[in-house]
């Protein structure tokens, strides 16, 4: 396979790539997890919706034992957003929150700005 051709396949399969990843550096996650206490996240608009920035907060908040507090931030590129724009978003919020945590006191924020 050439490297064009790795690449398509790495695009399609982008989901299970993220999730192979996160299973691999789990290993090294473990000692950080066990003391992870606050999470700050600055993500476009783009990167909001995408399976992967979700895959990434649910491993956190599912795996980090003494979590807090994480902040999800997205510079408001939407500074005029469509009702579409604000439906979408606040479905994701939705769905981030419906994650369980392995901290019972662990909060998420979604601080508008």
């Amino acid at each position: 396979m050439n490297s064009k051709s790795d690449l398509r396949v790495r695009q399609h399969s982008d989901v299970d790539y993220v999730v192979k990843k996160l299973k691999e550096i789990y290993f090294y996650f473990k000692s950080l997890l066990l003391h992870l206490k606050s999470v700050k996240i600055l993500c476009s608009a783009k990167t909001f919706h995408k399976k992967e920035f979700i895959l990434v907060v649910k491993f956190l908040l599912e795996n980090a034992k003494v979590l807090k507090k994480m902040v999800i931030t997205k510079p408001w590129a939407m500074q005029n957003p469509t009702r579409n724009m604000l439906r979408e978003s606040l479905r994701v919020a939705q769905k981030l929150l419906s994650f369980p945590r392995a901290s019972p006191n662990a909060v998420v924020m979604f601080p508008y700005q």
